[in-house]
């Protein structure tokens, strides 16, 4: 589509007599690519907009989007491609049907304003930095909450606002399913029930009174009134204004000591909210007034009764707050989490300048880090969040804070740019560096300083690392960014018009280089575009660009980064070449950095003598071992400890730890495996010293018959040679450590591989190999990972050489971490109780180096992936485990003895001989599970709970 001049024409457009805000010009032009990436599941064969629209068929199109908003349900992958996230995507798709006619008379070339009569209220953007604010405010308010599992945990959070309220809903929800037939029935039966002094939804006493006192006056009027509007199939916008009209002139009466304006609001949508919780939410006239202010920086309501417009305003809005929640991981199921999290967060007006405290803040930051850092002409300082925090002496505040070291009242003040920040956003570890000036000429090595502050932006270009989007940037004037994790969406946001950007594919070339790297494979960076940013709209995925055109490919070398986005400042040498290489058309003086490549990791390095390398006797080799049960998780620690070892990070790093940075991470690892830094190896039990260190194989004898046998290096002793000609850091890894013989393996080397006996160290060691005669030692800089499954070897039984020349670190079956924790949200079942039942049952009858992982589970979304865990993989384990004892599989799984019934069917079989023997059990493994052989497995002791139990007595509170 095209983006530019679809936003151009919209921004001549009105909206009931006024242009649309910059805001409403966004929201549209943004909306509109959602339609045509769902031109497939709509039955089109064009792939973009403007070719249907060259074909004749945007009446066609309109008509398609128009079916789908009218039922969803009918074709839900359309919709779901339109509107991802939405529970019910009705609105959002009803406002993309104004979205494709506008940009079917842009296309027609019509006037911006042709039929703008017929178009829906814009929907505003919300302020990402508000929104953080009011995260951080949540998060104060119950830290134990994401610990806990966000929604649906059973922290304080749910004591405190969710218990009652899914009580509520529980007695409710039969309720309007049996009176649907009898409307004033229906509405006393729910003024009942809200107006009960232990739920706390009306309001305060004199809202509770006025009501009370309304109801006693309306002779079953507003009874009816409630249960029409409980009852109501109409959009919830057109409910609430319906039942204003009803009601309003009942609840103006006698309304001196009460706020009428916000009871209409509490009550037409309070009932809609207890009848349809996904669609509808319950006002707090105060809480979503501060809410307007605080993200759309205007008020919600006027000063009127509730209207239809306004109502789906606060929609949009709880939409989208539901879309940040689910991004956050924090899984909201309806909108009462949404209106749970605007009543903790919303109670007082969020004030983003932070008034007196933040102007501390800033004045604080000025003098005690910006004007020393200039008076000792450092040219950038760095300011932690938390530091500034605590020596204020302020409580909770780490959001406002942040906000204010990070605003542009603060970067005035200290003649700044805007800041970078490492570190989790709003948080007390939140790290911002200021540049205090340009780099002084010495400084810049030589380089012309006519950078700037930057940054500059290098970006990919594919979705999915598969998908792409390159010639569709190009065209449409636009960078996108497909699925971004927190980290990716602020640096979005952080992009300003005016800044330079380049689209970059990175890759690994070992021939046909322009110098000679000795064979050794080399990062690779194509520079496939460059342009200037011309706008952001600041929703944290997407910018505008004017590309230059008729740019050629230029291949950039040793300097580079695989993900996504690559933000570049001119501070240093290595950064301003490749500035001057992408954008000002500078040739890449390779010589240079191949004298230079030990400042910097990520580069294929040139053989070195030994004595240019760093003082060996200060590095650390590290010999590692990350043992447990299967599913523990061991192989995504290998390749975190992998990369931390490779690229010299701390063990805190974001890299390593993020469950959203994880693709980044793997991203990072197979990078260093093509570089040669990382090495894998399986062993098992045929694997030999041939294999590891050196072997001999059959060469032919020229003119001859006969062969020759020659040494061969193997695996270890080829990544030792390789480790010892590079200045980089190099990480064997070794997968099953224990399912070969490691003496015979390592043979006479297993010396070698300890700390202080490695090359160059205080009491290194030098052997010979046994065929070559050829001398060996091992570098400092070749670390060893092992992993190792207890299942099959005991750690115990392993070579005690090994053991002293090796760290152990168990990985032990762990049900809190985040991915677990979200497979329990999406399946509703209670996997850390049956797994850690199932672990202290395995535990006892073999021992827990046994125990089943928690890998197992992570990914299920639903009962039938559970299901199939068990099935598959758990059941299987437990047979190999007990050797086909069927009554010990049974105890672990809950299963009677000699009956099964959940997981396992049991069975007699007599005698077939007709002598009289004992009957034998045959068991097996059940096609299907029903919920009550979870609860019968986390329930009673096994002998005390009855095969054909419906649910187990104690338990249905818990699930």
């Amino acid at each position: 589509m095209r983006d530019r001049e679809f936003r151009q024409w919209l921004a001549r457009r009105e909206y009931q007599g006024t242009p649309l805000t910059a805001k409403g010009v966004n929201n549209r032009a943004r909306k509109a690519p959602r339609i045509e990436r769902a031109l497939a599941e709509l039955g089109f064969s064009e792939r973009d907009l403007d070719t249907l629209h060259a074909n004749g068929r945007w009446p066609e199109l309109v008509e398609a989007v128009r079916r789908v908003a009218a039922d969803w349900n009918a074709n839900e992958a359309a919709a779901r491609k339109m509107a991802p996230q939405a529970p019910d995507p009705t609105r959002q798709l009803t406002n993309l049907i104004n979205v494709a006619r506008q940009y079917g008379h842009f296309a027609d070339g019509k006037d911006p304003n042709y039929d703008a009569g017929a178009d829906a209220p814009e929907t505003d953007e919300i302020d990402p930095a508000a929104l953080a604010a009011l995260k951080a405010r949540f998060l104060a308010a119950y830290p134990d909450f994401e610990r806990e599992g966000g929604f649906g945990g059973d922290g304080t959070y749910f004591e405190d606002e969710d218990r009652y309220k899914r009580a509520l809903l529980a007695k409710v929800t039969p309720l309007i399913s049996d009176l649907a037939q009898d409307e004033a029935a229906l509405g006393a039966a729910l003024l009942d029930h809200v107006l009960d002094k232990n739920v706390n939804l009306i309001g305060d006493y004199r809202r509770r009174g006025h009501i009370e006192a309304v109801r006693a006056r309306s002779g079953g009027a507003l009874e009816t009134t409630v249960g029409a509007l409980a009852l109501s199939k109409a959009p919830p916008p057109e409910a609430a204004e319906a039942f204003v009209d009803a009601a309003w002139e009942l609840i103006k009466q006698g309304s001196e000591q009460s706020l009428p304006y916000a009871d209409i609001r509490v009550l037409a949508t309070l009932f809609q909210a207890l009848s349809r919780p996904t669609e509808a939410i319950a006002i707090n006239h105060t809480r979503f007034y501060h809410l307007g202010l605080a993200l759309w920086g205007k008020p919600i309501f006027g000063n009127n009764p509730l209207t239809a417009a306004e109502y789906e305003a606060v929609l949009d809005l709880s939409d989208s707050l539901f879309d940040a929640m689910e991004e956050w991981g924090w899984a909201p199921r309806d909108l009462w989490d949404v209106q749970g999290f605007v009543w903790v967060t919303c109670k007082e007006k969020l004030d983003m300048d932070g008034g007196r405290d933040a102007d501390r803040v800033r004045d604080y930051a000025l003098k005690t880090y910006i004007e020393p850092a200039r008076v000792r002409g450092d040219d950038r300082v760095s300011i932690r969040c938390g530091d500034v925090h605590s020596a204020l002496g302020l409580s909770a505040a780490h959001a406002n804070v942040c906000q204010a070291l990070r605003g542009q009242k603060f970067q005035k003040m200290a003649g700044t740019g805007v800041p970078t920040y490492t570190g989790p956003d709003n948080s007390s570890t939140t790290t911002f560096t200021y540049r205090l000036g340009e780099p002084s000429s010495e400084k810049q090595g030589g380089v012309s300083p006519e950078f700037g502050d930057g940054p500059y932006w290098f970006v990919g270009a594919a979705f999915g690392r598969k998908d792409d989007q390159f010639d569709r940037f190009l065209r449409d004037g636009i960078w996108e960014i497909d699925e971004p994790n927190a980290t990716q969406r602020n640096q979005v946001m952080s992009m300003e018009p005016g800044q330079r950007i380049a689209i970059k594919a990175t890759y690994v070339r070992k021939l046909n280089l322009p110098f000679d790297n000795r064979g050794r494979p080399v990062s690779v960076m194509a520079i496939k575009a460059i342009g200037t940013i011309t706008h952001n709209p600041g929703n944290g995925t997407h910018i505008s660009v004017e590309w230059q055109p008729e740019h050629q490919t230029r291949e950039w070398y040793h300097y580079t980064y695989q993900p996504t986005i690559w933000e570049v400042y001119p501070d240093k040498e290595m950064a301003r070449r490749l500035i001057a290489f992408a954008f000002h058309g500078a040739e890449q003086d390779y010589s240079w950095f191949l004298a230079n490549l030990s400042s910097w990791k990520d580069v294929a390095a040139a053989e070195a003598e030994d004595e240019a390398l760093p003082d060996r006797r200060k590095r650390k080799p590290t010999n590692l071992i990350l043992y447990g049960p299967p599913g523990t998780g061991k192989t995504w620690s290998t390749m975190a400890q992998a990369v931390q070892l490779c690229l010299g990070l701390d063990a805190d790093d974001e890299l390593l730890n993020s469950e959203a940075r994880r693709r980044e991470l793997r991203d990072e690892y197979e990078r260093l495996r093509a570089l040669g830094q990382i090495a894998f190896v399986t062993f098992h039990q045929n694997y030999a010293y041939e294999d590891f260190i050196e072997g001999r194989e059959p060469k032919p004898i020229n003119g001859s018959a006969g062969f020759e046998l020659v040494s061969r290096p193997g695996l270890f002793v080829q990544l030792a040679r390789d480790a010892a000609a590079s200045d980089e850091e190099h990480v064997l890894i070794i997968d099953e450590i224990n399912r070969a013989n490691v003496s015979k393996v390592l043979g006479e080397l297993i010396t070698l591989i300890e700390p202080d006996k490695r090359k160059g160290m205080a009491n290194a060691v030098t052997l010979r190999l046994p065929y070559s005669q050829e001398p060996f030692s091992v570098p400092p800089n070749l670390h060893i990972i092992g992993t190792m499954n207890t299942a099959d070897r005991s750690i115990a039984l392993l070579d005690t050489a090994l053991r002293r020349r090796f760290q152990f670190k168990e990985l032990a079956p762990d049900t809190k971490v985040p991915a677990f924790q979200e497979a329990i949200r999406a399946t509703g079942l209670q996997l850390d109780k049956i797994l850690n039942t199932i672990n202290d049952r395995i535990e006892y009858l073999i021992d827990r180096e046994h125990r089943i992982g928690h890998a197992f589970f992570i990914g299920c979304e639903d009962k039938a992936a559970v299901d199939a865990v068990m099935r598959d993989k758990v059941i299987p384990l437990l047979q190999e485990y007990f050797f086909e004892d069927w009554g010990r599989v049974a105890a672990v799984l809950g299963d009677p003895k000699g009956k099964g019934g959940g997981f396992l069917d049991c069975r007699k079989i007599d005698d077939p001989t007709g002598q009289g023997g004992e009957q034998r059990e045959s068991w097996s493994v059940r096609k299907t599970f029903k919920v009550e052989a979870y609860l019968r497995l986390i329930g009673k002791p096994v002998e005390e709970v009855p095969a054909e139990a419906d649910i187990l007595e104690g338990v249905e509170d818990e699930a």
